[in-house]
């Protein structure tokens, strides 16, 4: 009886890619040791999608960091860039927006003058750039982006910036202070 060796295949790294028109989710093999690596190169964490998303606006971009990311990691990539395309040529537009838990709150009290509006969502760029972009600031300790811009200019902006429908933003009735919702300390 002879004995062939089996050839070893490495793993495929990309099992499922989303796009949304802005941004990639992309569910991936494990790779021991590359979490901080990939948070560098630009990628977040979506644990309601449990995927790691990436701002590309199409397939040979988010390929390129893939390529750069895992250039010395034993995984296959062969399928990604069919499963790229596939993922840009029918978009799922809103398939991450939808589960950011966006929530709007207007304020009283406090210092007004940075704004009437506190801004809360899970962790995304595009929504933070949105809220940059309104010359908001954000309260750390509170987790909320205090927004001097009208309602009107809010959702506007995260529907032009962020890819998000005003039905997946919940606007409060209720006014909050500032302060209830955190300390008013702040980073920008």
């Amino acid at each position: 009886m002879q004995f062939r060796p089996v050839p070893l295949r490495p793993p495929d790294l990309l099992v499922k890619a989303v796009f949304d028109g802005r941004r990639f989710g992309l569910q991936l093999c494990h790779v021991e040791g590359l979490g901080k690596a990939r948070t560098e190169a630009g990628a977040w964490w979506s644990g309601p999608r449990r995927m790691w998303m990436l701002a590309a606006p199409n397939a040979p971009q988010a390929l390129n960091w893939l390529q750069t990311l895992y250039r010395d990691q034993l995984v296959d990539l062969a399928d990604a860039p069919r499963m790229l395309a596939g993922a840009t040529a029918a978009p799922a537009t809103d398939y991450f927006t939808q589960v950011l838990d966006i929530q709007l709150f207007p304020i009283v009290k406090g210092d007004l003058r940075r704004g009437h509006w506190a801004v809360s969502f899970g962790y995304d760029p595009l929504c933070v750039n949105a809220m940059r972009s309104l010359g908001g600031l954000f309260h750390r300790h509170a987790a909320v982006w205090q927004v001097p811009a009208e309602l009107e200019q809010i959702l506007a902006r995260l529907r032009e910036l962020a890819g998000v429908e005003q039905e997946f933003v919940y606007v409060h009735e209720q006014s909050v202070m500032l302060e209830s919702l955190g300390s008013s300390q702040s980073e920008g």
